[in-house]
C-alpha cells in the first residue's frame, strides 16, 4: 500500500512538472526563440530623486537604455552585450518563475519608485508590475536585469 502511494506521488509530481514545463515558454530557449526575445523593464520616479529610466534588451545582444531623471547619463545610449549574458538573464527569469508571477505586486506605501518587467518569448508576453510589494525573487531579478545590461555607470548619479 505504501509503494502504491509512493509511485502516485512521483507520478503525480512527474505530471505536473510536464504540465510546467508544456506552459512555460523559458522551458526550452533556443537559438531561434532567442530572436525573437524582448526583455524591458522600466523603473519609475519618486517624490524624490530616485533614478527613471527604461531599458530594452534584445535576444541579440542589442541594449536600447533611456534614461529619463536622476541618472547619470540622461537620454538614449545603443550599445551590445553578450548573447550569453542574455541566455544568462532568461536562466534568472526560469529561476524566478516569471510566467508564475501575479501580474501586479503593489504595496500601500507613498513615494516610492516602481518596476514593471516585461518579456517577450516563444510567442508569449508576460509584465510585472512592482510598487514595493513583490517578492524578493522578483527584487533580484530586476536587479540582475541592471547588472547583465551594465546600467551602474548609466543609472548612478556621480557624488
Amino acid at each position: 500500500m505504501k509503494l502504491m502511494a509512493s509511485l502516485a506521488a512521483i507520478v503525480f509530481v512527474g505530471l505536473i512538472s510536464f504540465a510546467q514545463t508544456a506552459e512555460d515558454p523559458l522551458a526550452n530557449i533556443t537559438d531561434d526563440s532567442l530572436k525573437s526575445t524582448v526583455i524591458t523593464m522600466k523603473r519609475t520616479g519618486c517624490y524624490g530623486t530616485c533614478p527613471a529610466y527604461h531599458v530594452e534588451i534584445h535576444g541579440d545582444g542589442t541594449v536600447m537604455y533611456t534614461g529619463l531623471s536622476y541618472v547619470a547619463v540622461p537620454g538614449e545610449k545603443n550599445y551590445t552585450i553578450p548573447v550569453s549574458d542574455v541566455r544568462k538573464l532568461l536562466e534568472k527569469f526560469q529561476k524566478t518563475y516569471f510566467f508564475s508571477l501575479n501580474d501586479s505586486y503593489v504595496g500601500t506605501r507613498t513615494d516610492y519608485p516602481s518596476t514593471t518587467v516585461t518579456i517577450t518569448i516563444n510567442g508569449k508576453t508576460k509584465s510585472v508590475y512592482d510598487y514595493i510589494a513583490g517578492p524578493k525573487s522578483l527584487k533580484d531579478l530586476q536587479n540582475y536585469i541592471d547588472e547583465i545590461a551594465k546600467l551602474d555607470e548609466l543609472v548612478k548619479r556621480k557624488k
